[in-house]
Parts: C-alpha cells; sequence; structure tokens
C-alpha cells in the first residue's frame, strides 16, 4: 500500500475482483444449501417486547457489551475479558466455570470466542440480560468497555511466546488506569487499540485505530497510529513513533508526546484522537 498509494491498490483490488467474479471458485447457492443443511438454527421462541430494568450501570452494559440479534427478543452478549489490572483475555478456572454455567442456561450450550479476546453468549433472550449482567458483574466479567480503549486487543508478547521482540501486557495493564475515566471513554466513543509484539501481527496491529508493534529495542515500542476510522475513512497511511513503554509523557519524560496523551486534556471535544489528528493536521 505504501508503494502503490490507495488509489492504485484500490484499482487492483478491484480489476482481481472482476477477474474471479462468476469463476470456479465462486460459491453457488447449491453449494451454499448442501452446506446450511449440516447446521440447525437453536429453538428459539417467539418473544415479546420487555422493559429493562432502570440502571445506569446496566444500560451502560446493554449499550457496550449487547448486540442485535437476528431474531427478535434475542441479544448476542459479550463477556468482557478486559477488567483493569488483568492481561486482556485472561480467564480464571472459576471463570470458564461460571461461563459454561451461563452459556448452558441462557443461550443455548454454545459460547464462542471472538478475535477481540473476549467471550460471546450469541442467543441470549433479552428478558434473561439482566440476571446474565448481575453474575457476569460479580465475577468480573461485566467491564462495559467493549470497542473502547480500555478494550485492548494485545498479544500475549515475550512473557508466554519465543517469537516478540517486546512484552506488551505491561503496557495493556497500565493504559486502562491511565484512561479509567468512563465519561472520556463514552465521549470519544469507538476507539480501537491493538498490541502485536512482533511481526506476525497476530493481534492485527495494522488494522485498528490505533496500534503497538515490538520493535528491536527492549525499552521502546513503536507504534504505528493509523489517523483513520475503519468504517468510515479511506485507509490512511499511518506514521510512526516511539514511546517508552509506560506511555507517561507528563511525567518527566523528554520528546514529542503521541496525541493519545495529550487529548483527555480536551474535556469538551467529541473527536477521538485519529480524528483530530485529520482535523488539525497534527502528527502522531
Amino acid at each position: 500500500m505504501q508503494a502503490l498509494g490507495v488509489e492504485e491498490f484500490r484499482r487492483l483490488v478491484e480489476a482481481e475482483w472482476t477477474h474471479g467474479r462468476g469463476g470456479p471458485a465462486t460459491i453457488t447457492q447449491a453449494e451454499f444449501d448442501r452446506v446450511a443443511a449440516h447446521f440447525t438454527a437453536p429453538a428459539y421462541e417467539t418473544l415479546t417486547a420487555c422493559e429493562p430494568p432502570v440502571e445506569p450501570a446496566f444500560a451502560r452494559w446493554v449499550e457496550r457489551n449487547t448486540h442485535a440479534h437476528k431474531v427478535p427478543g434475542y441479544a448476542a452478549v459479550t463477556l468482557s475479558l478486559k477488567p483493569h489490572g488483568v492481561a486482556p483475555g485472561d480467564i480464571t478456572a472459576e471463570q470458564m466455570e461460571l461461563v459454561a454455567d451461563l452459556a448452558d442456561r441462557y443461550s443455548f450450550g454454545e459460547l464462542r470466542i471472538s478475535h477481540e479476546q473476549n467471550i460471546i453468549l450469541a442467543d441470549v433472550r433479552k428478558a434473561d440480560l439482566y440476571a446474565v449482567w448481575q453474575a457476569a458483574r460479580k465475577n468480573g466479567l461485566a467491564t462495559a468497555n467493549t470497542g473502547l480503549l480500555t478494550g485492548i486487543i494485545c498479544c500475549p508478547g515475550g512473557d508466554f511466546c519465543d517469537l516478540p521482540t517486546a512484552k506488551p501486557i505491561p503496557i495493556a495493564t497500565t493504559i486502562p488506569a491511565r484512561f479509567d475515566t468512563f465519561d472520556y471513554h463514552f465521549d470519544t466513543r469507538d476507539l480501537a487499540l491493538h498490541i502485536s509484539a512482533c511481526l506476525t501481527a497476530r493481534r492485527h496491529h495494522h488494522v485498528g485505530h490505533l496500534g503497538a508493534l515490538g520493535t528491536d529495542t527492549p525499552t521502546s515500542v513503536s507504534y504505528p497510529a493509523p489517523p483513520r476510522d475503519r468504517q468510515r475513512h479511506p485507509c490512511q497511511r499511518g506514521r510512526r513513533y516511539r514511546h517508552s513503554p509506560n506511555l507517561c509523557c507528563r511525567e518527566g519524560r523528554r520528546g514529542g508526546c503521541p496525541d493519545i496523551c495529550r487529548f483527555p486534556i480536551r474535556r469538551d471535544s467529541r473527536e477521538r484522537p485519529d480524528q483530530d489528528c485529520q482535523r488539525t493536521g497534527r502528527k502522531a
């Protein structure tokens, strides 16, 4: 992409799609139906609308951690594995037992692991959301940060793998402590931070709003920070800057400071850091 530019890369993708469309690799409706016959839908009920309890914490959780379902009266629930102070994606044996019980009781015995390092209960009745939330909250699985800055997708790094050149878990556990003011999170809305620890890019740092990539230097991490919105803006080339692992720019660190560290000062702004970069022309 950097060598060709966005427009040429887009042209080549469209040309490849046009060339292969309708060819031997195209999945026909008959093949789709053959494969679909091996799967059966759960025994969904015909449900009526229900009034959720009026509780602010529950309402925030429903907004961030539930998703629309194709069947009326149901929702998909994200059980967040991103509580503050814990490595993203970590879950204890006791929590796994609870999740299995919740899946059996509320989601037809099925759960899924998402690429965001969370657990999905895909078929929960909306009338059961409050009970699921209460059980998850009691056991540390109801942090309402799905899609927010603190809902970090993070590689386990050098603590558990021989490939990485960095250990990103300390960074991933430090960021929520620094940005734990939830009104700030809800002001900025969706902001995806992905951290990889080696060039295999297992955590897809190149497609987040903010991406962190470990380097060969043991005391620093290189951050490609693409100033773009994955859903609404065309792809733009990211810029790299170096930063110490503690991400602390206002406590005696010399040199430049990335916008993510200056951003909370603008409390009245509803822009994400990537949008601020676009508006002001400030370099990340």
